[in-house]
């Protein structure tokens, strides 16, 4: 006869081993509840990084010295503004834009319309003149550091809030050297306060990179920033016009 087996000792058997594994399981599952409420709290104690607003200025934009203020002069010309940039202020239906229209002025004053579409923008780029480092993050999750030059003592970089211009490519009708600038340029809405004679654009802070390698994290350069060529590529890749942009001491 096939072996048959006695179901009642399989079961008292089971019954056994279940309770012997029960404190195990109750331990994992208020360990597991320990982990979950700590990373709550942890949310709930880090706040949450601001988004930033971005104007897209697709005609051209009279720049104001104050909210329905006097109009900003360049040249002896009505100053105006296009492209993107970082919304600084609001009053009402005005923004305060960095700009570069008005060298005796790096802010300005636009009136919200139809053409001129907001965005929100969770991407900063912060540059320390302390430690020569510049640092991209979105939100709280940084996204890259890399060293930089920074201005020297007779040229010295500014500080402030303002925003990326544009990013111009190195090429032959550029107007910038490779050797002097590397492969790209992220040109920024701000001027140097002390601009070397013969600098393209007239004296416009930027990143950009280098063949003086060995100057990157020193107090060396004009007032831009120098970077290694593939750090100033990653850079380019990871910014658009309009992208904040804080230097602090």
């Amino acid at each position: 006869m096939p072996y048959k087996p006695h179901l009642g000792v399989g079961r008292a058997r089971l019954r056994a081993r279940r309770s012997a594994a029960a404190p195990a399981r109750r331990a994992r599952t208020a360990g597991a509840a320990i982990v979950a409420l700590a990373s709550f709290a942890l949310l709930a104690v880090v706040p949450a990084a601001p988004a930033r607003t971005i104007v897209r200025i697709l005609d051209d934009a009279r720049l104001h010295a104050s909210p329905g203020g006097a109009v900003l002069v360049d040249g002896g010309y009505v100053a105006t503004e296009h492209g993107s940039a970082w919304v600084l202020r609001r009053s009402g239906d005005w923004l305060q834009i960095p700009t570069m229209k008005n060298r005796k002025a790096s802010r300005g004053w636009i009136r919200r319309t139809a053409h001129r579409p907001l965005r929100r923008t969770r991407m900063l780029v912060r540059v320390d003149l302390s430690d020569r480092r510049m640092r991209v993050t979105h939100g709280a999750r940084l996204l890259m550091s890399a060293p930089v030059a920074v201005g020297g003592a007779g040229s010295p970089s500014p500080i402030g809030a303002t925003s990326v211009a544009e990013r111009i490519a190195v090429t032959s009708d550029s107007g910038l050297s490779t050797p002097g600038y590397g492969p790209v340029v992220i040109a920024l809405r701000m001027w140097q306060p002390l601009p070397s004679a013969g600098l393209p654009f007239g004296g416009v802070m930027a990143f950009h990179g280098t063949r003086d390698r060995a100057s990157i994290g020193t107090a060396s350069s004009a007032g831009c920033f120098r970077m290694h060529d593939g750090d100033a590529r990653r850079l380019a890749r990871l910014v658009r016009a309009g992208t904040p942009v804080i230097i602090r001491r």
